[in-house]
């Protein structure tokens, strides 16, 4: 069905487990006179599907992402999820169900408008989403939107890119070695270690696992308890974006700092690395023998680095998320 003046084409993520309700969602869209694009309609048995979701994607004007414990584990919305990203489409949750979310999901999905159907009738709820997907597609504020349930405003930057990595356990944090001392005070750094303990207490010493299949270059970022966003490689921590197969550590050797020092708040924060077939960043070095051993970087810098992922074709570069809990002492 043709879209009707003033209403977007839509791109439907979901996980194959809730297609009943997500055909039932689709035609009431339809009915409304909004353009869905959903896999089980428009790709004929046998076609090669990669491609014709890619386009699907690319020329979309919202993505509804319809969120179930399926969904949320589901590789392929986590694919199209960061396609979406990519190619600047804002994402428009639609919650099918009441969700466990893998941890940085959950995250994004508090930062953006969403619409709750796991306690409501469709019906009741189509005129919300009906009226989001419009405000996402124009650009527009949806301060005052008829709502089931809240809606957000969205950012498709940073917070996006979070969104669409991959949550991992290649990245993860330990303890130091009880002999390493440090001279770090970067701030907000600490992590769980998923199989042993959930988070560490401030005043902690760690150091960062990473773990890859081939060698490749690393950006790593880390966003604290204060908002604020370091990159810990390339720093004084870890000057080498370059990282071997297998098991790597850091701080790296030869590095002035032997751990990281957790300090800053007790709270939440993320680790986010970018692992690529060419330096990232490579200009975020702080300079040597400087009080800040990691660069803490301004909207410029996340600017530029958001529009030389989108320019990477998409098998070249691949982001994976982590997250942690700073404790108190």
């Amino acid at each position: 069905m043709s879209a009707a003046p003033g209403l977007a084409s839509v791109f439907i993520s979901y996980s194959s487990k809730d297609q009943a309700k997500v055909i039932a969602l689709a035609r009431a869209l339809e009915k409304e006179g909004i353009s869905i694009w959903r896999d089980h309609d428009q790709i004929l048995g046998g076609e090669n599907y990669g491609p014709k979701i890619v386009e699907a994607i690319r020329s979309a004007k919202v993505m509804l992402v319809c969120c179930s414990n399926a969904a949320m584990r589901s590789k392929n919305v986590k694919q199209e999820i960061q396609l979406a990203w990519r190619y600047d489409v804002p994402y428009f949750p639609i919650l099918l169900e009441q969700v466990t979310y893998p941890e940085q999901v959950e995250y994004w999905l508090l930062g953006w408008q969403h619409v709750d159907l796991s306690n409501c009738a469709l019906n009741s709820a189509i005129p919300a989403i009906v009226a989001g997907v419009r405000a996402l597609a124009d650009g527009t504020s949806i301060v005052g939107a008829q709502a089931v349930g809240p809606l957000r405003e969205q950012s498709n930057g940073l917070d996006g890119l979070f969104a669409a990595a991959r949550l991992t356990d290649q990245i993860w944090p330990m303890v130091a070695p009880s002999q390493s001392r440090t001279r770090s005070r970067l701030r907000d750094l600490g992590a769980p270690q998923d199989n042993v303990q959930h988070g560490f207490p401030l005043g902690s010493q760690v150091h960062i696992a990473i773990e890859t299949e081939a060698e490749t270059n690393l950006l790593l970022l880390n966003k604290g308890t204060s908002g604020k966003i370091y990159c810990l490689c390339p720093s004084l921590f870890a000057p080498n974006q370059k990282i071997h197969r297998g098991l790597n550590t850091m701080p790296q050797q030869g590095s002035p700092y032997p751990s990281f020092a957790v300090t800053g708040l007790p709270g939440h924060e993320h680790l986010l690395g970018i692992l690529a077939d060419e330096p990232i960043g490579a200009d975020w070095m702080p300079a040597a023998g400087g009080r800040t051993p990691a660069r803490i970087l301004d909207r410029t810098d996340i600017s530029s680095l958001l529009q030389r992922l989108r320019d990477m074709p998409g098998d070249r570069w691949t982001a994976l998320a982590t997250y942690f809990e700073i404790l108190p002492p």
